[in-house]
């Protein structure tokens, strides 16, 4: 598991990127200051339906 001290650091390079979206950055920032339990929750919650709409997509698609 990562220390609290790396995922600083790694949050600071994602946001120091400039390759990195201006949206991505901005949860960053702002979600940090909420109960990390809830955004974390907020974060998986729309990977879910982000990554089933990804799926359906492709798999209209490609027909399957």
């Amino acid at each position: 598991m990562k220390t609290l001290q790396q995922i600083e650091k790694e949050i600071a390079s994602i946001i120091a990127d400039p390759t990195n979206s201006y949206w991505l950055k901005i949860q960053l920032r702002t979600r940090l200051s909420r109960d990390c339990l809830e955004y974390a929750a907020d974060a998986k919650a729309l990977c879910d339906i982000l990554d089933d709409r990804a799926c359906a997509v492709l798999a209209e698609k490609l027909q399957i």
